[in-house]
């Protein structure tokens, strides 16, 4: 083989394999956990747990280039499967570098005048390596608002069986957040 069909050769085989490279980074991954976790408050000082929690995530996990996260599926948690199967909801998730992002839903109302509605149900923080999360939990307000309150808020964190679990894994995702918040 001459050098110029070598160095053509070489060259073939480099861009096949960045193709095939950029394919595994940006396939969709089927995600399909179920895990055992607890509920509970983040006022300081209660080690108590408010209750154990079925945690759900099915859907698809797709990675763009730049790194950002997108989940599609649905979510759900409950003390028991007939409260799960209730409290599943459809929701698309934009996750950040950071391993973060925002839970959000629309439905429409078909009681009322048929207009999409979006809830915002809080923050989840995913290593999906792991199989470990953390969802923030939004309150609805008196005017039903939903917000968070720090030290008054209520974490759904999985697997986990106690509090002080619970908080190991939580610390653990939370940090870059907490990071990003403080600056």
């Amino acid at each position: 083989m001459s050098k110029k069909g070598t160095v053509t050769f070489i060259l073939i085989i480099f861009v096949v394999s960045a193709i095939v490279l950029l394919l595994i980074y940006i396939r969709p991954i089927s995600v399909d956990i179920k895990l055992n976790g607890v509920r509970y408050s983040t006022v300081l000082n209660d080690d108590s747990i408010i209750q154990t929690e079925i945690v759900v995530m099915q859907g698809t996990l797709k990675r763009k280039l730049n790194g950002e996260r997108t989940f599609s599926g649905t979510l759900g948690s409950g003390k028991n499967e007939l409260e799960l199967q209730k409290n599943m909801r459809k929701v698309d998730i934009l996750f950040d570098s950071e391993g973060y992002g925002k839970m959000m839903s629309t439905q429409v109302n078909q009681q009322a005048d048929w207009k999409p509605e979006n809830y915002r149900y809080g923050i989840i923080f995913a290593d999906f390596n792991r199989k470990e999360l953390t969802i923030q939990l939004n309150e609805l307000n008196e005017k039903s608002v939903e917000r968070w309150v720090q030290g008054e808020g209520n974490l759904i964190t999985a697997p986990a069986s106690n509090k002080a679990d619970a908080l190991k894994i939580s610390n653990r995702l939370m940090e870059n957040f907490v990071n990003l918040e403080k600056k």
